[in-house]
């Protein structure tokens, strides 16, 4: 249920990143504001019961040669109940082996170098993608936006991702069960904000 948003999340970390201003203006390197950034999606189990989660740290930076790196503590998954915390963290995400969800895309910031303060863009991205030791190649749509000191970065609407696609069907019934679930859908909604500010010297 987290992979996809994670994938999401640092596309739009990429992009923003890379989508900094002028070149006489623009920082060798950003990186990531966790307190104003923001991964979240939405599950549904038993057919209509609805319930949102969110992961509650997070890094990330862009390098001056545009390589461009998201980092997400699977253990900080936060569903608001703690068993299924605990559930979700050791069957799906299997946090012990796998202590974080890894996302990174090789940046061309010349595509950017025009976007100016005020200004906004839509791009779409490819990541490289892994989680709990599988990778995957993934594209999403974004919305990029210049401040006057920093870029923000937010999917344009929610992205749909099957987690099978990163072999984690069996995970998701193994969930099932121990949870005592008639289903858990193995597709859901992913939502981004991120926030980036020039990295220190």
């Amino acid at each position: 249920m987290f992979n996809p948003l994670i994938r999401f999340l640092s596309l739009a970390l990429v992009l923003v990143l890379a989508a900094c201003s002028p070149p006489a203006q623009t920082p060798d390197s950003w990186t990531l504001v966790p307190e104003a950034s923001s991964v979240s999606f939405v599950t549904v189990k038993n057919g209509d019961v609805v319930e949102a989660h969110h992961f509650t740290e997070m890094s990330g930076s862009v390098s001056a040669d545009g390589m461009a790196q998201l980092t997400i503590a699977a253990d900080s998954l936060e569903t608001w109940i703690d068993i299924r915390n605990e559930r979700v963290r050791d069957i799906l995400l299997q946090v012990t082996q796998y202590p974080t969800i890894d996302i990174a895309a090789r940046l061309d910031r010349e595509d950017y170098a025009d976007l100016m303060p005020g200004d906004s863009v839509r791009r779409e991205v490819e990541l490289q993608v892994m989680i709990a030791g599988t990778t995957r190649s993934l594209y999403g749509e974004v919305l990029v936006a210049r401040g006057a000191t920093n870029v923000s970065v937010a999917t344009l609407e929610p992205v749909i991702v099957d987690m099978r696609d990163f072999g984690l069907g069996d995970a998701v019934e193994a969930l099932r069960v121990v949870a005592s679930l008639d289903a858990i859908t193995p597709v859901i909604p992913v939502s981004v904000i991120l926030a980036f500010a020039p990295a220190d010297d």
